[in-house]
């Protein structure tokens, strides 16, 4: 019995028709029609709404669903999303502080105070350092975490140092700027995959957009290196504004991945009884 059969014969057991279950989960006959001929299939939430709904077990669904449409088996089994929820609402908390340190070491926004920068460098390098940590945490799910959480530090320490030196060594920092822009771009290469691959199993939307935002962090990076050769040319302002765009986005992409990333793995993880206690510690 594939996925859909499945569903078929829970509603029919339920005694409800497909209008019923339609108004009860908000969603069109069609929706239910399609779900249970194959055609389509529904997220992690409405999968969860559907396992009560019809009384049957959130674990076999989702299995039976990996046979009707790939081999996600293995991945339902080899995280556990109770401590992944946990760890991506720490990230999400961090996001805030991080847009508002940034703001205040923006040598533009500030006018270059020296004292308002180097402290605000420092709460940044803080700040940085506790996302490092909570990504860290994510390696006993992914290697990739472990890289990303010591990649990250490495290049918030460099970004640190950078901004110390600055004042008399203007030279020095765009050199600690650049190899701190480098050690970010493999950060982002090793923890935007191992998110998307995380939630591929639950949500492929969402994963999907995990590895948006890899692009569009990238695309940022590859402005951010060619901007300073732009140096008074007329494109140099356009470059600055795509840079601060792609940015904003970035960071307003993040804070909504991480916060459906944190309610989904939830979401799941209390659906099939799981929870950090109950999962073998690596």
């Amino acid at each position: 019995m594939n996925f859909g059969e499945k569903l078929l014969t829970a509603r029919q057991a339920a005694g409800l028709t497909q209008e019923q279950a339609a108004e009860y989960l908000n969603v069109s006959r069609q929706t239910i029609s399609n779900w249970e001929n194959s055609k389509t299939y529904p997220d992690i939430l409405m999968s969860i709404e559907l396992s009560k709904l019809y009384g049957i077990d959130m674990t076999s669904l989702l299995e039976d669903k990996a046979g009707s449409i790939g081999n996600v088996r293995e991945i339902l089994k080899r995280y556990d999303y109770a401590k992944c929820a946990k760890n991506y609402r720490y990230l999400l908390l961090l996001v805030i502080p991080r847009i508002l340190i940034s703001l205040i070491t923006n040598e533009r926004i500030t006018g270059g105070d020296p004292t308002v920068i180097l402290i605000g460098s420092i709460l940044s390098l803080i700040i940085n350092l506790l996302q490092a940590y909570f990504i860290y945490l994510l390696a006993s799910e992914d290697e990739r975490f472990k890289k990303a959480a010591i990649l990250y530090a490495c290049s918030s320490v460099v970004a640190t140092i950078a901004v110390f030196v600055s004042i008399n060594h203007l030279a020095l920092r765009s050199i600690l700027s650049l190899i701190g822009l480098g050690i970010t771009v493999f950060y982002v290469i090793n923890y935007y995959p191992a998110n998307a691959d995380l939630l591929s199993a639950l949500d492929s939307a969402l994963s999907a957009k995990w590895l948006l935002i890899k692009k569009l962090y990238l695309i940022t990076a590859i402005i951010t290196c060619v901007a300073p050769v732009l140096v008074f040319t007329p494109v140099l302002l356009t470059a600055i504004l795509a840079i601060a765009v792609l940015v904003v986005v970035v960071y307003i992409m993040e804070l909504i991945a991480l916060s459906k990333s944190s309610k989904i793995c939830a979401l799941y993880a209390e659906a099939v009884g799981k929870s950090m206690e109950d999962e073998p510690q690596n």
